[in-house]
């Protein structure tokens, strides 16, 4: 099916879905929302848009959701995490409590006797892993970055304490009895670390991971066959599918992209798939998966704000710090809106900015953190007064949105700080220049 025709369904599907969902009068668009497979919210407007326009709905009745669309959702409650921000570019978002909960139960249930945890990519089950009363040895793999160190230090006094591993460009046969997995939706993560998983668990033992139901874009149901074919071939065998069963928080960065776009905040709406794979072989694992994604990315912790700096790609504006978008924000999630290719600069609320000297927003960054990993002094990085001061000002910028944020999350979802500022780095910079020394880690 070509492309525009699967477009075309996938309307058709979501015109099928809102329109069965319009008769109940009392159900309010945030409702609606939370009835839908993971639609997006302005992939529900433009239904709402075609079945006004086509008659297939009674306009008044369109009319009063639209009418709702820019209202906070009233059943939205604050939650509070001890984990850094979720960021856009690591294409994170973090299960509810209450689903990582029962994730754990359920790999703790259906796990063979005496055999270990993993936990990949998942670190909001991790947090919640280390208050629950698990007789088993839980390994948690992540990358080495803020949200992992935070990790590292609550699990120093927690009750059930967590063995933590940085992604390497090797993985160990672990022999765990369950791996839970949770990689962002887009394909090109999802087959390499189901296939790390696969590699991480004993014969008997089984995956769970998430994906995207059919009600996030039009090749969803096709990727999750083409996945269960491709799992067969790694010694998976599918056991379960438990639909829209794992329910997500919606993070900071998408309760501003959504905002944005003239969308207030809903509770629970976005869910995935929970699909159960149980080992039945050893196949051989294609080493190809296992090498590292490398990404000129610096990630920087200025208060609550992470805010990641890409050095690689040519300059793009005048400016070093130059905007994007009206107001900063972008007004999406996607990866693959072009705007956000566009980006040297983005921050843990979805601001987007291009640069044509990322190394000074670099070096204004260091000049905010705290801790600094470099044991040895720094030379400067700007070459004369004119980029000092450039420095200066970024930095002041910096602050400025570092401020503006925590006032906007204050807002929306207050969160537990984070003493102090740092810096992290994903991959090794080739360059000759003398830089300041921070922690590495790979990606997948």
């Amino acid at each position: 099916m070509s492309r525009v025709l699967a477009q075309a369904d996938f309307e058709r599907r979501i015109d099928e879905q809102v329109l069965g969902l319009l008769s109940r009068s009392s159900l309010s668009f945030h409702a609606m929302l939370g009835a839908l497979p993971s639609v997006y919210p302005t992939n529900v407007i433009d239904s709402l848009t075609r079945l006004s326009a086509t008659g297939l709905a009674d306009r008044s009745r369109t009319e009063e959701l639209r009418a709702q669309i820019g209202r906070r959702d009233d059943a939205l409650r604050s939650t509070r995490t001890l984990l850094p921000l979720p960021h856009p570019v690591q294409f994170e978002w973090r299960f509810c409590p209450d689903t990582s909960q029962h994730l754990l139960e359920l790999a703790d249930e259906m796990a063979p006797a005496s055999t270990p945890i993993v936990l990949f990519g998942t670190p909001g089950i991790a947090v919640e892993a280390l208050h629950l009363p698990i007789a088993r040895r839980l390994t948690f793999i992540g990358e080495n970055n803020s949200v992992t160190q935070r990790l590292r230090a609550l699990n120093g006094a927690a009750e059930q304490s967590l063995t933590l591993q940085f992604c390497t460009m090797a993985y160990p046969q672990m022999g765990a009895g369950a791996v839970i997995v949770d990689p962002p939706w887009y394909m090109d993560f999802v087959k390499p670390m189901l296939a790390i998983a696969a590699h991480t668990v004993c014969v008997g033992g089984f995956v769970f991971i998430s994906l995207p139901p059919e009600g996030v874009r039009p090749s969803a149901i096709d990727d999750q066959t083409n996945l269960i074919r491709r799992a067969g071939r790694i010694g998976l065998r599918l056991h379960s599918i438990q639909p829209l069963s794992l329910y997500y928080e919606t993070p900071f960065f998408e309760q501003n992209a959504l905002a944005a776009a003239g969308i207030g905040c809903s509770q629970r709406w976005r869910r995935g798939d929970l699909l159960v794979f149980e080992k039945i072989s050893i196949a051989t694992p294609d080493s190809s998966l296992f090498v590292a994604r490398k990404r000129e990315w610096c990630e920087f912790v200025i208060g609550r704000m992470r805010l990641f700096v890409r050095r690689e790609g040519q300059p793009t504006c005048p400016t070093a710090l130059s905007s994007l978008v009206e107001g900063d924000v972008l007004p999406t999630v996607s990866r693959r809106d072009r705007r956000r290719r566009q980006a040297a600069v983005v921050t843990s609320g979805n601001r987007i900015f291009a640069s044509n000297n990322p190394e000074l927003i670099v070096e204004a960054a260091l000049s905010l953190c705290k801790t600094d990993f470099s044991s040895r002094s720094r030379q400067p990085l700007w070459s004369n007064t004119n980029e000092a001061a450039e420095v200066e000002r970024i930095a002041d910028e910096l602050t400025r949105l570092s401020e503006q944020e925590a006032a906007e999350e204050r807002a929306t979802l207050p969160l537990s700080p984070i003493a102090g500022g740092q810096a992290w780095k994903y991959a090794s910079i080739n360059s000759s220049r003398e830089r300041p020394e921070v922690l590495s880690g790979a990606t997948i």
